[in-house]
């Protein structure tokens, strides 16, 4: 009984605290005051990239503590200290081998910068060997982890983001809504096609994947690839053009090449496409989507995006080319409330 009174207590006084926070007047116009509580409700979603890194570096502490939690665990049921356990563990992995470093040198000899294999071999010998351990003790706590009944409640950052009428995929009534804000000259954003393909494909029907505009100031040419995407959606081939758009990158947005170059690829591809190319030269010389690729930016910079690329899967914040793991944690995590 004295536990649940002390709770009620501590939570009266951090309500109390978080109302006089509110109320605080952080600054003033003559006779007008502006308080905290005004301050946030527009800072709040700019501030949603640093909040979500506050939240990767909490949950990335309490999975390190999940994780010596259960090695401690482990090495006191069999009668030994958890750096012993972690040491044994470890040295189980075995030693790489001259020729395992002799593929690592192949695959990325033009790295190396003309340097020989035996100038190299005993420095890629070692990092084989440290990525040996970690995989064999973070294989090792994996199975740990397996086992055990683990619940983490730290709540992610969520924003509200609005997919608008931009082109979507995949079921619309699905449980998960991934909004990416992209641009097509970035080549990070590029990296991050096969992971979104890969959702797709593993989360079918579960997923409604929306790609919104959001073309960097310094990449002149990406709001005229955006613009000639939407010029192709006209025409029912959005998702074929943003393919194409992607998979010669380098070529259509090379800085070398004239605007008469640039947009004459652009039609070239529209052509390819089979699209009726009076119609789609019409809307891509009028720049006619340019205002709808501005409303793309100004929600994304309310939300908070400040980069590309950027993903809210169901408002929840992902910043960067991040891998295929980094989305479907959350998919799952978002799948399973």
């Amino acid at each position: 009984m004295k536990k649940v009174l002390l709770i009620l207590v501590m939570l009266a006084i951090a309500f109390q605290a978080q109302s006089a926070l509110a109320k605080e007047v952080v600054a003033t116009v003559d006779d007008n005051e502006i308080t905290e509580a005004q301050v946030m409700k527009i800072a709040s979603t700019r501030m949603m990239k640093a909040l979500s890194q506050i939240y990767d570096i909490k949950r990335g502490a309490v999975e390190q503590i999940i994780d010596d939690l259960l090695l401690e665990r482990e090495a006191k049921k069999k009668g030994k200290t958890a750096k012993a356990l972690k040491k044994e563990i470890s040295d189980s992995a075995g030693k790489a081998t001259e020729s395992e470093a002799k593929v690592i040198y192949e695959m990325n000899k033009k790295r190396y910068k003309g340097k020989t294999f035996e100038e190299l071999k005993s420095r890629l010998i070692g990092q084989l060997n440290k990525q040996k351990k970690q995989m064999k003790l973070y294989e090792y706590i994996k199975n740990l982890r397996a086992k055990a009944k683990i619940k983490i409640n730290l709540e992610r950052p969520r924003a509200k983001v609005s997919i608008d009428d931009d082109p979507g995929q995949g079921n619309k009534k699905a449980p998960i809504v991934l909004i990416e804000f992209s641009d097509f000259q970035c080549p990070f954003c590029k990296r991050v096609r096969p992971s979104i393909a890969r959702l797709m494909k593993d989360y079918k029907g579960k997923i409604y994947y929306v790609f919104r505009d959001y073309p960097l100031s310094f990449h002149g040419l990406a709001k005229d690839g955006a613009n000639a995407a939407n010029c192709a959606n006209e025409q029912g081939k959005y998702w074929e053009y943003n393919a194409k758009l992607w998979d010669d990158q380098q070529t259509i947005f090379s800085k070398k090449l004239s605007k008469e170059e640039f947009y004459g690829k652009l039609k070239q591809i529209a052509k390819d496409l089979s699209l009726k190319t009076s119609k789609f030269n019409s809307c891509l010389e009028s720049k006619k989507y340019f205002k709808e690729i501005e409303k793309d930016l100004q929600d994304g910079m309310a939300a908070g995006v400040t980069g590309t690329p950027a993903y809210f899967i169901n408002g929840l914040f992902l910043s960067g080319a991040q891998p295929y793991e980094a989305f479907k944690t959350i998919v799952d995590e978002e799948l399973a409330k």
